[in-house]
């Protein structure tokens, strides 16, 4: 499968990050806040083209040939950025490489998310490749790692396991797999949590946070998981706590109580602010997990 390398600056791509964490001492960058609506829409189009075939990689190194770090974002729809019931993509993983590029670490993010699949789709495809609800096609784990090496990968899955009632501990073993499938080759892991969805009320919200205990211990029992995070934590006004709205919501209730417009209407889908948000809040605490020296390439 052909790999696409897509530029960060050019046809108006320009990130519109509205905020920098200062987590770590990654140095301030001023990114110009917004976007006119159409920049967006066509965007969403042009990204939906580059994701027909995954991995797709971000990279903007200036005045260098090749990026110090690579790193692998792996997971489902909230990976890719589906928005728009899947006419557009905002993958979190172009806000994080601009912004850690910014920074002062220059990378490369790959990004290959898998829309409607489950983890133990992506477990059983690691040697192959998917095609997804949307018609994409994204390369298994294994395939990928193959073809390239990477400094680290980022996996968050569990989303659609949890819509199709399998049970926590089923997901965190089918997860804990995944991950081995990156350690076998030495390349360490970070555990990202099924975000919050806004539509789904508070039992699933009950089963996500059990389902964020377990994988917060598999990430502690293991030396080669570097991080564990949930979403969530990038989605909450100061000092909030996240309150699903009561099942069966209007969609445009959800959308207006959910933090400034994060979630799409479907109340399940980040909508590009948030997976904006997403990118943004990891860019520090991934550059604390690249350290001083990138890999020998």
């Amino acid at each position: 499968m052909t790999a696409h390398v897509v530029p960060m600056f050019d046809l108006g791509w320009n990130v519109p990050v509205f905020a920098v964490y200062p987590v770590i001492p990654v140095p301030m960058v001023q990114i110009a806040v917004g976007m006119a609506p159409f920049q967006m829409e066509d965007a969403g189009l042009m990204m939906r083209q580059a994701m027909a075939e995954m991995p797709v990689h971000f990279k903007h190194c200036a005045g260098e040939a090749l990026p110090r770090w690579r790193i692998l974002c792996y997971g489902d729809s909230l990976t890719a950025g589906f928005f728009a019931g899947g006419m557009k993509f905002e993958p979190y993983g172009r806000t994080m490489s601009e912004v850690l590029s910014a920074g002062g670490y220059p990378c490369e993010v790959s990004v290959c998310g898998h829309s409607g699949c489950t983890t133990r789709d992506m477990l059983d495809a690691r040697q192959t490749e998917l095609a997804d609800v949307v018609g994409c096609k994204g390369n298994g784990l294994s395939r990928i790692l193959d073809a390239k090496p990477y400094d680290l990968v980022i996996i968050m899955s569990g989303t659609n396991d949890m819509g199709r009632g399998t049970c926590s501990s089923t997901i965190v073993e089918d997860l804990s797999h995944l991950h081995a499938v990156c350690h076998d080759r030495g390349v360490p892991t970070m555990v990202l949590a099924p975000p919050p969805a806004p539509a789904y009320g508070q039992m699933q919200e009950v089963q996500r946070q059990y389902l964020c205990q377990q994988l917060r211990h598999f990430a502690s029992c293991s030396t080669s998981v570097c991080a564990f995070l949930d979403p969530a934590v990038f989605f909450l006004p100061p000092g909030g706590i996240f309150r699903p709205s009561p099942a069966n919501s209007a969609a445009e209730d959800l959308v207006s109580t959910a933090n400034g417009q994060l979630w799409e209407g479907d109340g399940l889908h980040l909508a590009p602010n948030g997976s904006q948000a997403l990118g943004l809040g990891l860019a520090p605490l991934v550059a604390a997990q690249l350290g001083e020296e990138p890999g020998d390439y």
